[in-house]
């Protein structure tokens, strides 16, 4: 990974061109983090 953040890698990939809603994303991260930890 190195010393780049995720989201950057993200953005520059071009995954990530804007996000027009950042507590919607915010909240799908969230989300999406709590379901990977309560994964076996």
């Amino acid at each position: 990974m190195g010393s780049c953040p995720p989201l950057t890698v993200l953005e520059d990939a071009g995954h990530i061109p804007h996000i027009e809603d950042p507590a919607a994303f915010n909240a799908a991260l969230v989300s999406t983090l709590q379901s990977l930890r309560n994964s076996p």
